[in-house]
């Protein structure tokens, strides 16, 4: 019974504080075959959304100041990467190691171009972000 109740408080303890990850499309939120709450670590292993969507925090994107934005504009796309995901993922659901080593098998060298994904100047002020690089 002891072993039960711990496993129990670790399961709590991996929650409280998570964020929860929602689809961009929304619709999954209605959907009964979608299981909920959706963390991290479940929509890591998810990848889309039940609707096709993309997951996102179902609060608000955790703020940043300018400053913080300014360091990341020089800053290679997999520390981009990992400062972000910090912001949105709790240390205890993936402990910041453990984040890193994801982000670096994510974007390491699965990539045709070194900027992951480029944005490339058309005219003006028109730019396109290239998406399919990897």
């Amino acid at each position: 019974a002891e072993a039960v109740a711990e496993k129990v408080l670790d399961g709590l303890k991996r929650h409280q504080g998570s964020e929860i990850f929602i689809s961009t499309r929304n619709v999954a939120k209605k959907s009964v075959l979608m299981k909920d709450p959706n963390f991290f670590s479940d929509v890591i292993i998810d990848g889309l959304a039940f609707d096709g969507g993309l997951y996102v925090p179902a609060d608000n994107f955790p703020a940043m100041v300018a400053g913080e934005w300014q360091r990341l504009v020089e800053a290679p796309y997999t520390e981009r990467a990992q400062v972000i995901l910090e912001k949105c993922v709790h240390p205890i659901d993936v402990p910041a190691k453990n984040l890193r080593e994801m982000v670096m098998r994510a974007y390491g060298q699965n990539f045709a171009c070194s900027n992951i994904a480029p944005i490339r100047h058309l005219s003006g002020n028109q730019f396109i972000l290239e998406l399919f690089h990897g």
